[in-house]
């Protein structure tokens, strides 16, 4: 599957508010951000809940074409992500990861809103876009 070690990657590095997570990959791929451990754990959005999982897409791009996705860091505390690609197992595997931002400066004004897109809610189709938004 993956010869990267994404958790080995996170836990040396330092994560504020206002960071961005870069995800170099291809629309037909997905990264889901969630807050949730047993989401993370079971490598599945199937328990997840709208508030606590997003799922983020390369947009409508023709299928599997490289597209870079940018996953702006906007809440403080544990974070996860993992590709839930085929049917989970890429995460299963490996590709997936555990961070945690810090207050660091604080959010710019830029981000005190909910991310432009591209991203999913967990109920969208791939391609897709929806809002999302933690209270």
């Amino acid at each position: 599957m993956t010869s990267a070690d994404y958790k080995a990657w996170a836990a040396n590095q330092t994560f504020n508010l206002g960071d961005y997570l870069i995800f170099n990959t291809n629309t037909n791929q997905t990264v889901i951000q969630t807050y949730n451990t047993t989401t993370y754990n079971s490598c599945s959005m199937d328990d997840s809940l709208d508030t606590d999982t997003f799922q983020y897409d390369g947009g409508n791009n023709q299928f599997g074409s490289a597209v870079v996705i940018s996953v702006p860091l906007t809440i403080e505390g544990t974070q996860y992500y993992f590709s839930d690609a085929d049917d989970g197992e890429q995460c299963l595997h490996g590709m997936a990861f555990e961070i945690k931002v810090n207050h660091g400066l604080g959010l710019p004004p830029s981000l005190n809103q909910p991310p432009p897109p591209p991203y999913a809610t967990r109920t969208s189709r791939p391609g897709t876009n929806a809002n999302h938004g933690r209270d």
